[in-house]
């Protein structure tokens, strides 16, 4: 029986663990990863079962066994059940077994992390252990995420088994942290490699561009350098190789462009070589590549060279091949993602997949670097966050070796977090495990309370529903484009009484509470830009002030980390900007992000209304009709627009329109720092609405290359006695 019993274990690949199972650490000489491993492990079921420590720790009966083998790579394991009915976790080094431990922990016995500081841990008389055995390696080599530096958020990046995401100064031995990156940076990296301040000796080393070196010493991280110079490339080798001793266990060395590089050095060699290949700068990026590689391939085998394929290098080169030590890493820089890339309806995704295809003909390893949030807006909802389990599937499928969600866990809770950085955590493990809906269920009842959290989940769903029914609605770093329906005054509305439900569930539970208002912060910041809409539909009690007191008292809490301070001062000055705001009527037909339309009538000429796109128009409703005689407008600043074809319309009940300024294209005059307008009225005209339409706007890409531009409108003043002073401003926008 007792024989029979093992095998049905075995067969079925089920063991049930209780308060019965000790752990016992089956290695001669384990590292502080396995030790912290069995650490872990005995906490957790102490937690989950109420085992004593006496069993814990006892040397017969049932238990749950770490071992290493040394045939298994850094992060692989395998859990297993033997004949004895004891469940063995096996792994590699230098995280293998650890990494074993957590898969157990979290996906075998229900111990889920979701925040460095919030856990949810199940308490059960026993648990039934199924999907055994069980082979664990990833289907990313590379699995990155941005976070603190704290052991905190090091230890929830961990449980989470994801790859060290930075250069590594202060490894935590107990997490098997190693540097991935060799240093000098993780991005980036050239310019650090390379520094100009070092090099500036060599004017040869940097972009010939407009006929002239590019000044070394005047430009860091957006340096660009002549990247078929032998010098340059023989330099790169020397830094290199003295970064590469430092980092043993590196899988990576960025030698990556910077940051709003111009690229095209316009040198014979450089030229030459990009219209050989393709006409792509891409293909200098490769051959520097290779040639850097290829010179030190033999001294570090397991390292892999990385370069960018970003802005103008995003288009694979033709004609050249990379090294098997070199690897690129393709940004989806300005894809939108209000559906999954794969979506017939996301073209510039389609597109976007079709390069990782491309790239792949071209390099064996690859890496995507995805903006999953709105930089430019991280109070912005995430209508969809389950559409990241379908971008990891797709990039995994194309062929991807790595992959790092560019996010802004843990810096707001905003964006959808804290469930979306835990979702893509749990996704770059493997995608086919992760059933979205169900993880976004057992993340709301888990987090919130099974009483609050259905209201947390509805609102999770309706969203999403709102968002699909709309269609593709673009999103980019600075945020959703157009009018998108799941940010309209009913559907805030609505929001604003499922989280409220959701507080009074959650009455007298301190923990529950503090989550809800911390996930509500986006929805709050929505009611406040939308103010004058939201209140009706959502029988608000709150002022603006009083919304934007909630907001900024979060905010203010996060400003005890000196990393986040000027972060979180700057979205304090945003959210007061709201406040005075919040009483301006203002309508568009096409909003980017944080530029709502109130902002082109606040009288601040530094904020303003911005379409994300090259035309639309924007409109203010004043209480009664008024009188118009003059109207000043101020569109841009500087050269950002050549010309600007536009119109200027009136109405006494926002449907029936009259001309105010006739269609025209106005030029810039370059005296001034600001593109305006200041038109008097051959005769006073009244209206209640003004509505000015925007339907094309240039700007001077270079000397004679003009291209269209996004809409956008900094300030309208109506009737004024004098210009404001900060409209003649001879400063001038850096070309």
């Amino acid at each position: 029986m007792i024989f029979l019993f093992a095998m049905t274990a075995i067969v079925c690949g089920q063991v049930t663990v209780n308060n019965q199972f000790s752990v016992k650490l089956d290695i001669s000489d384990p590292i502080p990863s396995e030790r912290f491993a069995e650490k872990e492990l005995k906490h957790y079921l102490g937690e989950i079962f109420g085992t004593t420590d006496a069993v814990l720790n006892r040397k017969s009966g049932p238990s749950i066994i770490l071992r290493h083998d040394k045939s298994l790579g850094l992060e692989e394991f395998r859990i297993t059940a033997d004949n004895s009915g004891n469940i063995v976790i096996t792994g590699g080094r230098i995280r293998g077994v650890l990494y074993g431990t957590y898969y157990f922990l979290d996906r075998k016995l229900g111990v889920h992390w979701y925040s460095p500081y919030d856990e949810y841990v199940p308490t059960a008389k026993s648990i039934t252990v199924t999907g055994l055995p069980y082979i664990g390696k990833s289907i990313y080599e590379a699995r990155l995420m941005l976070g603190h530096q704290d052991r905190a958020s090091k230890l929830w990046q961990t449980r989470n088994l994801l790859s060290t995401n930075a250069v590594i100064n202060n490894p935590i031995e107990e997490f098997g942290e190693v540097s991935i990156f060799a240093p000098p940076n993780a991005c980036h990296g050239l310019h650090k490699i390379v520094p100009p301040a070092k090099y500036h000796k060599h004017p040869e080393f940097f972009a010939l561009i407009n006929g002239k070196r590019r000044d070394p010493l005047k430009v860091s991280v957006g340096m660009d350098y002549c990247l078929t110079n032998p010098g340059l490339i023989e330099a790169t080798i020397k830094e290199c190789r003295e970064y590469l001793k430092k980092a043993p266990y590196a899988t990576y060395i960025s030698i990556q462009e910077g940051d709003g590089t111009i690229g095209n050095c316009e040198c014979e060699p450089c030229q030459k070589l990009r219209k050989a290949c393709g006409n792509r700068e891409s293909a200098r990026w490769v051959y520097f590549a290779n040639k850097v590689s290829e010179a030190l391939k033999d001294e570090f085998p397991k390292v892999k060279f990385l370069i960018f394929a970003y802005t103008a290098s995003k288009a694979p080169p033709t004609n050249i091949k990379a090294n098997d030590n070199v690897a690129v890493q393709l940004c989806a820089w300005g894809n939108h993602r209000g559906k999954p890339y794969a979506h017939y309806h996301n073209k510039n995704g389609n597109t976007l997949l079709r390069q990782l295809k491309a790239w792949k003909e071209v390099c064996p390893n690859i890496l995507i670097w995805d903006y999953t949030y709105t930089f430019s807006d991280s109070f912005l909802q995430t209508p969809d966050i389950l559409l990241n389990i379908d971008n990891i599937k797709s990039f995994a499928e194309f062929g991807a070796n790595g992959f790092f969600p560019e996010d802004n866990y843990p810096i707001v809770i905003a964006n959808g977090i804290p469930f979306k950085s835990w979702l893509l955590a749990r996704a770059m493990w493997n995608p086919d495990e992760c059933d979205g809906e169900k993880l976004e269920e057992m993340f709301c009842m888990e987090y919130f309370g099974k009483e609050a959290g259905k209201y947390v989940l509805e609102y999770y769903r309706n969203i999403r529903k709102v968002h699909h029914k709309q269609g593709l609605v673009a999103f980019t770093g600075g945020g959703a484009i157009g009018n998108a329906a799941f940010e309209r005054p009913e559907v805030t509305a609505y929001s604003l009484k499922l989280f409220n439900q959701a507080l009074a569930a959650a009455k007298g539970n301190r923990y529950y509470t503090r989550r809800i208002k911390e996930t509500m912060i986006p929805v709050k910041y929505r009611a406040l830009v939308d103010y004058q809409k939201v209140k009706p539909l959502a029988n608000l009690k709150e002022t603006p002030q009083e919304l934007a007191d909630d907001i900024i008292h979060y905010l203010m809490g996060k400003q005890k980390s000196p990393y986040l301070y000027n972060y979180y001062n700057i979205y304090i000055k945003k959210v007061n900007q709201l406040i005075h705001g919040a009483t301006i009527k203002a309508d568009t037909n096409r909003r980017y992000g944080m530029n709502r339309p109130a902002l082109a009538f606040d009288g601040k000429i530094a904020t303003c209304w911005h379409a994300g796109v090259a035309n639309g128009w924007i409109q203010i409703e004043f209480d009664e009709k008024r009188p118009i005689q003059r109207i000043t407008t101020c569109f841009y600043k500087g050269s950002g627009s050549v010309t600007i074809d536009y119109q200027i319309d009136g109405s006494f009940d926002g449907e029936t329109w009259f001309p105010m300024v006739k269609r025209n294209v106005s030029k810039w005059n370059p005296a001034y720092y600001y593109h305006f307008t200041d038109i008097k009225l051959d005769q006073i005209i009244e209206a209640k609405y003004i509505r000015t339409t925007i339907h094309k706007m240039m700007y001077e890409l270079r000397t004679g290359v003009y291209r269209p531009n996004d809409a956008m409108l900094q300030e309208q003043w109506f009737n004024l006695k004098e210009l404001p002073k900060d409209i003649f401003s001879k400063e001038r926008i850096r070309r």
